[in-house]
């Protein structure tokens, strides 16, 4: 599926100032959160976004992209609902199209659970595997696509943005359901091997309940998509 790129034009929003969604993002990244008497919290988002904003563009391993690209993609939504500047959905769309154009249906090389093989694109990784397997996670998948899902339903719901902005947030709503949900789904009862192949993984049956949780709210916040009548 191609992921279309847009030209960086304004674009107006009724947004109001929303400092205080900003600041605990700030500090979820790393960014002391002071009073908003005491700090300027977007000269200092910028500043740290200049020396920061690329440490994964590019990178296709799903914990990278859930622990630090998924908050960054949903600091660039808080941005914009406390600026209204489209710059930041300019951001986020730019790191959204390249996740979407790394996914995969399996890795080019190591051990990996043959029924990986399964048609579905997304992402996994080797880190958590004692034994460097290849694995994926459904918690990853869900916090990697969440704020996507955000900026979906955002687009879906703000006319002034959706000139602009529709068809990607489209694109976006199919490749999700496309891949990450039709897969969760069809791995439901799924046994992921053993022994020299994987250990045991089955399906949604076997993890813990975090994962599902976060998978839930992915679930719930496409929902509202999914009834749009621009679906």
């Amino acid at each position: 599926m191609a992921l279309s790129l847009f030209s960086r034009a304004s674009c107006g929003s009724g947004w109001s100032s929303r400092p205080g969604a900003v600041i605990g993002l700030l500090a979820l990244i790393g960014i002391p959160a002071l009073p908003c008497s005491a700090i300027d919290w977007q000269t200092v988002f910028v500043r740290w976004h200049q020396q920061n904003g690329n440490r994964c563009l590019g990178r296709s391993g799903s914990a990278e992209l859930c622990w630090f690209e998924s908050h960054l993609l949903q600091a660039y939504l808080e941005m914009f609902q406390a600026t209204a500047d489209t710059f930041w959905l300019d951001q986020l769309v730019t790191h959204a199209d390249t996740m979407f154009a790394l996914m995969a249906d399996s890795p080019d090389s190591g051990n990996f659970w043959p029924g990986y093989r399964d048609g579905f694109r997304g992402w996994g990784t080797s880190r958590y595997d004692p034994k460097g397997r290849y694995q994926e996670y459904s918690v990853h998948d869900a916090h990697i696509c969440l704020p996507v899902a955000r900026f979906i339903r955002l687009v879906f719901a703000e006319p002034g943005l959706q000139p602009r902005f529709l068809a990607t947030a489209r694109d976006y709503l199919a490749c999700i359901e496309g891949n990450i949900i039709a897969k969760w789904f069809s791995n439901w009862y799924t046994d992921r091997g053993s022994g020299e192949a994987l250990s045991e993984f089955g399906g949604w049956q076997a993890l813990p309940l975090n994962q599902s949780l976060v998978f839930g709210e992915l679930l719930l916040t496409l929902r509202s998509s999914v009834q749009s009548p621009l679906y």
